[in-house]
């Protein structure tokens, strides 16, 4: 009852992106708090036929934020993103479509070479919207690796975001990466060792 009078309606409701910038703030608490609640009561796809939409709809809307112009909202998704990731490594049944809207929104995360914020209600920039990202993925890793285990395009693909992300060229200022990796870049080295774990020949 929650989720159709509540949950859905606010995930579905049209907002135009300058509405979505003023509410940094309520989106940052309103994120926050469905990822406490998504893992603790929409969990139970055995017994209940509606979570699969509960958490689809949840993590459309979640991609969505996460492919926003402003990157403090941007950057308020994918924290949450990641915070998700790891809840949902205690469910023990996650559907197939979850599981493939999960590494679908991965797939689909677009690394811009670019750092132009649109408001400044934490001034994060893209740099921290993609190193917060990419620490995501050991997470992301456990958790397929735990349902149905590594495909090698996945693993493409993974690669790619990872060359995009190390590169990228605009680091925070005064830093220098000469002596030591990155943020970022430790980021991607991190991301790397999940895949010492894998136990698959073919990959």
């Amino acid at each position: 009852l929650i989720f159709l009078e509540v949950i859905k309606p606010l995930l579905t409701n049209e907002l135009n992106e300058k509405d979505q910038i003023l509410d940094a703030e309520f989106w940052n608490h309103t994120f926050g708090g469905l990822v406490e609640l998504y893992p603790s009561h929409f969990a139970n796809f055995l017994q209940n036929e509606a979570a699969t939409e509960q958490w689809t709809v949840f993590l459309d809307f979640m991609e969505h934020f996460m492919s926003s112009e402003s990157t403090d909202l941007a950057y308020v998704a994918i924290v949450n993103y990641r915070s998700l990731l790891k809840s949902t490594l205690d469910i023990p049944h996650l559907p197939k479509i979850v599981l493939d809207k999960v590494i679908e929104i991965w797939h689909h995360y677009n690394i811009v070479y670019s750092d132009v914020s649109l408001n400044s209600y934490s001034n994060r920039s893209r740099y921290d919207c993609i190193q917060e990202f990419i620490s995501s993925f050991p997470y992301l890793y456990d958790l397929i690796t735990k349902n149905e285990g590594i495909t090698t395009d996945f693993i493409e693909k993974t690669l790619s975001l990872f060359n995009s992300a190390v590169r990228y060229p605009l680091l925070p200022e005064n830093l220098r990466d000469r002596a030591k990796p990155s943020s970022l870049q430790s980021a991607v080295l991190d991301g790397l060792s999940s895949f010492a774990s894998s136990q698959s020949g073919d990959i």
